[in-house]
């Protein structure tokens, strides 16, 4: 964002009745300027049809040889679509191998479909009588297992998984929910009963381990008063000992405020990261989190978190001065990070060598205005197991498609 830009977003940012019709029309203006695609290095593949979804996982399998996708018929206009399941699967040497299909997904983070730890598994989200389900399927056997609950994040060892309410995320944050899905609280401002259920993949075990008001309880603000409260975001850390979270809150304004906490296995040592305005977040070691936010004390930014300490680490660089989804390296070197279209509907995704503090441009792209609010087409950028590949969504090509690219030579 150029500082007029910057300045407008702080006046109009916590308004979305404003800044959503005002954004369009500085796009539209804006967009019908010339403006020129770049790939710094050529894309190894671009599949219209297909996409994977959220930045917070890896679509690889352990061991490199399958990548996941959700694929839709990109012959059937965008409503069509949404009014109906879409297939889930994989690609092994360039094929698509079909799993199933699901109708608990968005655009945004898919079906959640992501790999049980090391084993050849997969789980994604389901609805089934419009209500909750998670299935596993193991691609050896081909054994097919149903959770009732739909599942979030996976633990880094396969053992445990953790829920919240999708339909909440979806009644306060248009374009995460999944259509369809029957809830007995969905319109309540604050349950009881609401909170983090982590699963025990091997028994099947349920266990609550945090409730919504356990959270207001601890950490009141008299700014939540009469809001809607959920929590979204659940990530495991790097060793599985702890989760981190957001805490949100939709006020009677319109306007939603995050917070983020991390935890304990069983909902214990609660962590406040103190300040506010939290949108992505990546694990950097175990007692660390990446987040776009605004620390007590800070401007809004990409800033290092530290657990127990309170340390805070901005990363400050010229190239990195809006909101992205990050993702750090498993070797904790490098972040890929992309951005929302600019006011000509470019697009770019980047890599960030954090000990060098240096920015690469990895690929700019110009987007079609149709791809924006909940149908928006984010980079969403991944890692594969051994950073040596990225995948990423993109609908450079007037087409949501699934591309993958090798990491350029020129980068640490």
């Amino acid at each position: 964002m150029n500082k007029l830009e910057q300045v407008a977003h702080k006046l109009i940012g916590d308004y979305p009745f404003l800044r959503i019709p005002l954004v369009a029309l500085y796009q539209r203006a804006c967009s019908v300027l010339p403006s020129k695609n770049f790939e710094v290095v050529d894309l190894e593949f671009c599949r219209p049809g297909f996409f994977f979804g959220f930045h917070d996982k890896c679509p690889w399998s352990y061991d490199g040889s399958k990548l996941l996708a959700h694929r839709y018929d990109v012959n059937k206009s965008v409503n069509q679509v949404e009014d109906e399941s879409i297939d889930v699967g994989y690609f092994e040497n360039d094929e698509f191998k079909f799993i199933g299909s699901t109708n608990a997904w968005n655009w945004q983070q898919g079906s959640s479909i992501q790999w049980v730890g090391k084993a050849n598994k997969i789980i994604y989200n389901n609805l089934e009588q419009n209500k909750p389900v998670a299935k596993i399927v193991d691609l050896d056997t081909d054994e097919k297992e149903s959770l009732p609950c739909h599942v979030m994040a996976v633990s880094n060892n396969g053992r445990y998984a953790v829920s919240c309410s999708f339909a909440r995320l979806g009644k306060s944050m248009s374009g995460y929910g999944y259509k369809d899905q029957l809830s007995t609280n969905e319109n309540d401002l604050l349950p009881d009963n609401e909170g983090l259920t982590i699963i025990d993949l091997e028994s099947k075990a349920e266990k609550q381990i945090l409730f919504l008001k356990d959270v207001i309880d601890s950490y009141p603000d008299v700014a939540m008063d009469g809001a809607y409260h959920l929590f979204s975001h659940c990530l495991f850390s790097p060793d599985d000992s702890r989760i981190v979270f957001f805490h949100r809150y939709l006020r009677k304004n319109g306007s939603l405020e995050t917070r983020m906490f991390s935890c304990d296995m069983d909902g214990k040592n609660i962590w406040h990261f103190a300040g506010g305005k939290f949108s992505h977040i990546a694990w950097y070691g175990n007692s660390t989190v990446l987040a776009y936010s605004k620390p007590a004390g800070h401007e809004i930014g990409f800033y290092f978190l530290e657990e127990d300490t309170g340390r805070i680490t901005a990363i400050v660089n010229e190239s990195l001065t809006s909101d992205g989804h990050p993702q750090i390296s498993s070797d904790g070197e490098n972040v890929l990070i992309d951005t929302y279209p600019n006011r000509s509907r470019i697009q770019r995704l980047m890599l960030y060598n954090i000990e060098g503090n240096r920015c690469e441009p990895l690929v700019k792209y110009k987007i079609p205005f149709r791809y924006r609010l909940e149908r928006r087409c984010d980079f969403h950028p991944r890692w594969n197991r051994d950073n040596t590949k990225i995948c990423f969504d993109s609908a450079h090509k007037n087409v949501r498609a699934l591309c993958v690219m090798s990491k350029p030579e020129f980068t640490s």
